[in-house]
């Protein structure tokens, strides 16, 4: 199964070329144009990254990514916020509402490629220690359970 990258940008240009540099490496991107289309589209589906337009209509990226944080379904996906503008205000702002890293535009297409992938690489790694939490916990509970028996 492939990857999922939401894309919320305005700007159908820079969701096009985000979407023609991750296709063809076999990661699916889904266009979102605003903040409330993206919620919408993750009420009910499932994204491995997603990347935010600072400066959204309707809602800000900032404002998307308190959102998306307070959601239970997206709140662990990693948020990467895409600006024009390279003030410190405007970094600490993404920062303060949980983005997970800063970049401004123009990003080359190889710099967005290899961080892309860095970070959907750190999800499989989160996902996979998950399961074998979980499945420790279980193998533990079950010895327990065995050894209270004999």
């Amino acid at each position: 199964m492939s990857e999922t990258v939401l894309v919320v940008d305005h700007d159908m240009i820079a969701s096009a070329i985000v979407r023609h540099a991750l296709s063809p490496r076999g990661i699916r991107v889904i266009e979102r144009s605003s903040g409330p289309a993206a919620l919408l589209w993750l009420e009910s589906h499932d994204a491995d990254l997603i990347l935010v337009e600072a400066s959204l209509p309707e809602m800000s990226g900032p404002d998307l990514c308190r959102q998306i944080r307070a959601t239970e379904r997206a709140r662990h996906v990693p948020v990467l916020m895409l600006s024009k503008r390279d003030r410190f205000a405007d970094r600490a702002e993404a920062q303060a509402a949980g983005a997970d890293l800063f970049l401004v535009k123009p990003l080359s297409a190889s710099r967005l490629i290899q961080l892309v992938q860095r970070f959907l690489i750190l999800r499989r790694f989160e996902a996979q220690r998950a399961e074998l939490v979980a499945i420790s916990g279980t193998a533990a509970r079950a010895a327990r359970h065995a050894a209270g028996r004999s």
